[in-house]
């Protein structure tokens, strides 16, 4: 059975049952008797329960008389016949999405305030990542293309194998028996924070040794799109201090995580991995070392251990470990002082959050928008400033410290 409707200038076409040899000439008939030469074509293919070679013929007549052609919501069976017989490589064919209940499935520390996702264990195999209301597929594919590159490129990351729907929101499903995040194995044992520290900046080093060939924008372009996710809630004078503070960051061409948290970091038989590159960029490798900060100083005592796995007394241990590690330094004064460019650096992409943040709530979107008005407004023309000579060596350090600097500044000057 066929239906054919039109939305938006685009041919719809219904197929119900099988496309095959008995019925493959009617079916072609009964479509080509629409005119949609030159249209884009969507086939739903929700109720098609299979299809022949004769099947096969007729898609492909439809595409060469089209513009574009999508099919649509096919199930598995028939997703693997198109996908034998090569049509995958040569139409956009998209399975049927699965539906997960997650009132069956056991959260893993909660919804991530840093970037709005949240993770599920669906059964012992396997892990869903759920991506915050509002991403669209488009922007799912773009960012798992990125994590396959990664994988293919030797970075030690999970790799999805499936695409479902909770509700509102798309994620990705992950085969990963027995591994847990990085915070969860802290929770459970505080005495081996300084092991996984180090390793987790061994972690980033290596991340931001590798080159990602897919398409990734500059952070800055990044941040300027989630400061135009903000227009309705800022002022026009506000707008443009965000702009200057974001053009006053500097410069990079490294491999940005742009996510690198210990929920974010996976421990399998004492090895860290990645969750994915969804959020890859290029850019300065302070960045990253933001990210990191924010994710362990901007959060209450409380959260910190739930969603980090890092008491807060070992706050300061774990981020001295991660710079030292990272750097390759023991210098007490240096690492200090990085800390202190990295506090500096990561107040855009906190007074970025409501921009970021997937699905946030009117309360906490305020919160940030008042922080902003509070604390960098006033002083606005200090920040960015500040932030321009974020490469400078303070010349009040020891010798010793200033090699460290002049080692610092070579690494953020993209030179690992």
């Amino acid at each position: 059975m066929i239906n054919i409707s039109y939305i938006n200038n685009k041919m719809k076409i219904n197929i119900e049952g099988r496309i095959d040899s008995s019925n493959a000439d009617e079916t072609e008939k009964e479509i080509f008797y629409h005119e949609y030469d030159g249209k884009d074509v969507i086939i739903d293919a929700d109720k098609l329960d299979y299809i022949s070679s004769a099947g096969l013929r007729v898609i492909m007549k439809i595409k060469k008389k089209c513009a574009a052609l999508q099919v649509l919501n096919v199930s598995r069976d028939v997703y693997d016949i198109f996908d034998m017989t090569g049509f995958t490589n040569i139409i956009d064919v998209r399975r049927a999405m699965r539906e997960i209940d997650l009132g069956s499935c056991e959260e893993i520390g909660g919804t991530n305030n840093f970037d709005g996702t949240a993770l599920y264990r669906i059964d012992e195999d396997t892990v869903l990542k759920l991506h915050p209301k509002g991403t669209s597929l488009e922007e799912l594919e773009k960012r798992n293309a990125r994590s396959k590159e990664a994988f293919t490129v030797g970075l030690p990351i999970a790799i999805s194998y499936d695409v479902v729907k909770a509700g509102d929101r798309f994620g990705y499903i992950y085969g990963i028996k027995k591994i847990s995040t990085l915070a969860g194995e802290m929770q459970k044992n505080q005495d081996a924070l300084k092991s996984y520290a180090e390793k987790a900046a061994d972690l980033l080093k290596e991340i931001h040794s590798t080159e990602i060939h897919s398409k990734t924008s500059d952070i800055k372009t990044v941040f300027r799109s989630y400061l135009k996710n903000m227009d309705e809630y800022i002022k026009p004078d506000e707008e443009r201090a965000l702009n200057e503070l974001i053009d006053a960051a500097p410069d990079g061409n490294k491999t940005l995580h742009c996510s690198f948290h210990t929920k974010n970091i996976l421990v399998d038989r004492d090895e860290l991995m990645i969750m994915d590159m969804a959020d890859a960029c290029k850019g300065n490798v302070l960045f990253d070392l933001a990210s990191v900060w924010i994710s362990i100083c901007r959060i209450s005592d409380e959260n910190l251990f739930r969603f980090m796995g890092i008491m807060p007394q070992n706050r300061q241990l774990f981020l001295n470990t991660f710079i030292s590690e990272y750097f390759d330094s023991t210098n007490t004064s240096f690492i200090n002082e990085v800390l202190k460019k990295t506090e500096l650096l990561s107040k855009i992409r906190f007074y970025l959050s409501p921009g970021i943040i997937g699905g946030i709530s009117p309360k906490v979107r305020d919160h940030f928008i008042n922080e902003m008005r509070s604390s960098f407004m006033p002083n606005s023309k200090k920040i960015i400033e500040d932030i321009k000579n974020i490469g400078n060596i303070n010349l009040n350090l020891s010798n010793n410290s200033v090699n460290d600097m002049l080692l610092f500044q070579k690494k953020i000057g993209g030179v690992l």
